[in-house]
Formats: C-alpha cells, sequence, structure tokens
C-alpha cells in the first residue's frame, strides 16, 4: 500500500522530501516500535487513541504519574513529539 504524502500530518510531511524518505521515515517508526515494552505499547494505543492520562491511569489500574513517565518514554523512544502523533503509526492503529 502506498501513502500519499497529502494522506499523512503537516509534521510528517514537513519530513518528506521523496519517495525514499517516506521509506526511511516509515521504516524508522516501526523499528522504534519494536523497542517498546508492552505496558508502553499499551498506553501508546489508548494516548493516539486520544485518551486522557487519567482515562488511561484508571484503567490501566495504575498511578496518572507512572502513564505520564510511560508516554514520555514512548514519546523519545519513537522520536515523536506528541501524543497526536501515535495516531498515525501504523504499528499502533494500522
Amino acid at each position: 500500500m502506498r501513502t500519499e504524502a497529502a494522506d499523512l500530518p503537516a509534521e510528517l510531511r514537513a519530513w518528506i522530501l521523496n519517495e525514499e524518505a517516506t521509506v526511511a521515515v516509515v521504516t524508522f517508526s516501526l523499528a522504534h516500535c519494536a523497542s517498546l515494552t508492552d505496558a508502553e505499547r499499551e498506553v501508546a494505543r489508548m494516548a493516539g487513541a486520544g485518551m486522557s492520562n487519567r482515562a488511561i491511569a484508571g484503567r490501566r489500574r495504575t498511578s496518572v504519574r507512572t502513564v505520564a513517565n510511560q508516554i514520555a518514554s514512548v514519546l523519545r523512544k519513537l522520536g515523536v513529539g506528541s501524543r497526536a502523533a501515535l495516531a498515525t503509526i501504523p504499528e499502533f492503529f494500522g
């Protein structure tokens, strides 16, 4: 499946200069998804779906601070700058 640049969020479109860059961005994101723990994957899915830290903490029966730390770790490992970007990663929502 080929994704057109127009289908991507504006923040990712800025990175894409040509077809090779598109492949590199997708490979980079998916490769880094493998480094997430199971808990981080679950939190990333919920955050990408728009759930608040409080809602995620309630569902996972953990503290809001733990969720915030896990989200920070996910963003750092994936190299993305916002929770909204999590919804664009095929590993979670493809």
